[in-house]
Protein backbone atom coordinates (compact mmCIF):
# COMPACT_ATOMS: atom_id res chain seq x y z
CA UNK A 1 0.00 0.00 0.00
CA UNK A 2 1.43 3.34 -1.06
CA UNK A 3 1.07 6.33 1.24
CA UNK A 4 0.34 9.68 -0.37
CA UNK A 5 0.52 13.09 1.16
CA UNK A 6 -1.56 15.87 -0.33
CA UNK A 7 0.50 19.00 -0.73
CA UNK A 8 -1.12 22.21 0.43
CA UNK A 9 -0.12 25.85 0.42
CA UNK A 10 -1.37 29.16 1.79
CA UNK A 11 -1.68 32.16 -0.51
CA UNK A 12 -1.57 35.57 1.20
CA UNK A 13 -2.73 38.91 -0.15
CA UNK A 14 -1.88 42.22 1.53
CA UNK A 15 -1.86 44.77 -1.30
CA UNK A 16 -2.63 48.50 -1.52
CA UNK A 17 -5.21 47.81 -4.27
CA UNK A 18 -7.30 45.76 -1.82
CA UNK A 19 -8.79 48.81 -0.14
CA UNK A 20 -11.93 50.93 -0.22
CA UNK A 21 -13.52 53.89 1.54
CA UNK A 22 -17.05 53.70 2.94
CA UNK A 23 -19.45 55.07 5.56
CA UNK A 24 -21.26 52.99 8.15
CA UNK A 25 -22.57 53.08 11.68
CA UNK A 26 -22.98 50.24 14.12
CA UNK A 27 -25.89 49.67 16.50
CA UNK A 28 -24.94 48.21 19.87
CA UNK A 29 -27.28 46.41 22.25
CA UNK A 30 -26.77 46.94 25.98
CA UNK A 31 -28.62 47.24 29.27
CA UNK A 32 -30.44 50.35 28.06
CA UNK A 33 -31.44 48.81 24.71
CA UNK A 34 -30.03 49.87 21.38
CA UNK A 35 -27.57 52.72 20.91
CA UNK A 36 -26.28 53.88 17.56
CA UNK A 37 -22.80 55.24 17.05
CA UNK A 38 -22.41 58.33 14.86
CA UNK A 39 -22.28 57.87 11.11
CA UNK A 40 -18.60 57.75 10.14
CA UNK A 41 -16.23 56.56 7.45
CA UNK A 42 -13.15 54.39 7.17
CA UNK A 43 -10.45 53.66 4.67
CA UNK A 44 -10.85 49.89 4.89
CA UNK A 45 -8.01 47.55 3.97
CA UNK A 46 -8.45 43.88 3.06
CA UNK A 47 -5.98 41.14 3.89
CA UNK A 48 -6.82 37.73 2.52
CA UNK A 49 -5.53 34.15 2.68
CA UNK A 50 -6.48 30.96 0.89
CA UNK A 51 -5.34 27.63 2.30
CA UNK A 52 -5.79 24.82 -0.19
CA UNK A 53 -4.37 21.85 -2.03
CA UNK A 54 -1.97 22.14 -4.92
CA UNK A 55 -3.71 21.33 -8.18
CA UNK A 56 -2.37 19.45 -11.17
CA UNK A 57 -0.53 22.62 -12.22
CA UNK A 58 1.10 22.73 -8.72
CA UNK A 59 -0.73 25.91 -7.69
CA UNK A 60 -3.59 26.56 -5.27
CA UNK A 61 -5.11 29.32 -7.41
CA UNK A 62 -3.81 32.01 -9.74
CA UNK A 63 -2.75 35.14 -7.82
CA UNK A 64 -3.87 37.48 -10.60
CA UNK A 65 -7.34 35.90 -10.77
CA UNK A 66 -7.83 36.46 -7.05
CA UNK A 67 -6.95 40.14 -7.39
CA UNK A 68 -9.28 40.40 -10.41
CA UNK A 69 -12.13 38.90 -8.35
CA UNK A 70 -11.63 41.54 -5.66
CA UNK A 71 -11.53 44.23 -8.34
CA UNK A 72 -15.07 43.12 -9.24
CA UNK A 73 -16.20 43.52 -5.61
CA UNK A 74 -14.54 46.78 -4.59
CA UNK A 75 -16.56 49.13 -6.85
CA UNK A 76 -19.73 47.83 -5.18
CA UNK A 77 -18.57 49.08 -1.74
CA UNK A 78 -16.20 51.96 -2.51
CA UNK A 79 -17.56 55.42 -1.60
CA UNK A 80 -20.87 53.96 -0.42
CA UNK A 81 -22.93 54.30 2.72
CA UNK A 82 -23.25 50.66 3.79
CA UNK A 83 -26.45 49.81 5.66
CA UNK A 84 -27.88 46.61 7.11
CA UNK A 85 -31.01 45.54 5.24
CA UNK A 86 -32.24 43.44 8.21
CA UNK A 87 -31.46 46.01 10.91
CA UNK A 88 -33.68 45.88 14.00
CA UNK A 89 -32.79 49.55 14.63
CA UNK A 90 -33.06 51.42 11.33
CA UNK A 91 -36.16 52.08 9.26
CA UNK A 92 -35.72 52.89 5.57
CA UNK A 93 -38.13 54.83 3.36
CA UNK A 94 -37.68 55.62 -0.32
CA UNK A 95 -38.36 59.32 -0.98
CA UNK A 96 -37.93 60.02 -4.67
CA UNK A 97 -34.26 59.48 -5.54
CA UNK A 98 -33.30 59.44 -1.86
CA UNK A 99 -33.59 56.99 0.98
CA UNK A 100 -34.63 58.34 4.35
CA UNK A 101 -33.11 56.57 7.33
CA UNK A 102 -34.78 56.74 10.74
CA UNK A 103 -33.70 55.25 14.03
CA UNK A 104 -36.51 53.17 15.53
CA UNK A 105 -38.16 54.60 18.66
CA UNK A 106 -36.55 58.04 18.35
CA UNK A 107 -37.42 61.26 16.65
CA UNK A 108 -33.91 62.61 17.18
CA UNK A 109 -32.04 61.35 14.13
CA UNK A 110 -33.09 61.21 10.53
CA UNK A 111 -30.77 61.02 7.55
CA UNK A 112 -31.46 61.27 3.85
CA UNK A 113 -29.03 60.09 1.18
CA UNK A 114 -29.17 59.51 -2.56
CA UNK A 115 -30.23 55.89 -2.94
CA UNK A 116 -27.54 55.33 -5.58
CA UNK A 117 -24.91 56.06 -2.89
CA UNK A 118 -26.22 53.38 -0.53
CA UNK A 119 -25.34 49.70 -0.46
CA UNK A 120 -27.79 47.60 1.54
CA UNK A 121 -26.21 44.35 2.71
CA UNK A 122 -28.22 41.32 3.80
CA UNK A 123 -27.20 41.59 7.47
CA UNK A 124 -28.62 42.82 10.78
CA UNK A 125 -25.71 45.17 11.45
CA UNK A 126 -22.78 46.72 9.62
CA UNK A 127 -20.03 45.93 12.09
CA UNK A 128 -16.57 45.34 10.67
CA UNK A 129 -17.10 41.63 11.40
CA UNK A 130 -20.31 41.52 9.36
CA UNK A 131 -18.82 43.58 6.55
CA UNK A 132 -15.82 41.21 6.38
CA UNK A 133 -18.20 38.24 6.22
CA UNK A 134 -20.23 39.93 3.47
CA UNK A 135 -17.09 40.56 1.38
CA UNK A 136 -15.88 36.99 1.84
CA UNK A 137 -19.30 35.63 0.84
CA UNK A 138 -19.29 37.67 -2.38
CA UNK A 139 -15.69 36.65 -3.12
CA UNK A 140 -16.55 32.96 -2.71
CA UNK A 141 -19.58 33.35 -4.99
CA UNK A 142 -17.44 34.96 -7.73
CA UNK A 143 -14.76 32.30 -7.28
CA UNK A 144 -17.28 29.46 -7.64
CA UNK A 145 -18.89 31.03 -10.70
CA UNK A 146 -15.47 31.45 -12.32
CA UNK A 147 -14.75 27.72 -12.32
CA UNK A 148 -11.28 28.39 -10.85
CA UNK A 149 -11.71 25.74 -8.17
CA UNK A 150 -12.04 22.35 -9.76
CA UNK A 151 -10.25 19.80 -7.60
CA UNK A 152 -13.04 17.49 -6.48
CA UNK A 153 -13.42 16.73 -2.76
CA UNK A 154 -10.83 19.37 -1.89
CA UNK A 155 -11.25 21.55 1.17
CA UNK A 156 -10.21 25.19 0.97
CA UNK A 157 -10.08 27.60 3.89
CA UNK A 158 -10.55 31.29 3.24
CA UNK A 159 -9.78 34.06 5.72
CA UNK A 160 -10.58 37.71 5.15
CA UNK A 161 -9.30 40.33 7.55
CA UNK A 162 -10.83 43.78 7.26
CA UNK A 163 -8.92 46.63 8.85
CA UNK A 164 -10.95 49.73 9.68
CA UNK A 165 -8.05 51.64 11.24
CA UNK A 166 -4.38 50.81 11.81
CA UNK A 167 -4.23 48.04 14.40
CA UNK A 168 -8.01 47.47 14.45
CA UNK A 169 -9.44 44.70 12.30
CA UNK A 170 -11.85 41.79 12.18
CA UNK A 171 -11.08 38.44 10.58
CA UNK A 172 -13.61 35.90 9.35
CA UNK A 173 -12.88 32.37 8.17
CA UNK A 174 -14.85 29.92 6.09
CA UNK A 175 -14.15 26.38 4.91
CA UNK A 176 -15.35 25.39 1.50
CA UNK A 177 -15.51 21.83 0.20
CA UNK A 178 -15.77 21.00 -3.50
CA UNK A 179 -18.32 18.21 -3.86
Amino acid sequence: MKNTVEKKAVLSFDLPVLAFSALHCVAFYGNDGWTVEPLHGHDFKIRFTIDGPLGQDRTVLDFCSIIDFFQQILPQVNHKLILAKKSPVFIYHAKGKNTEILIRNTQEKKWSFPTEDILFIDRENVSTEELADFLLEIFMQILCESGSISKRHAIYEFALELEEAPGMSAKVKKKFRIA
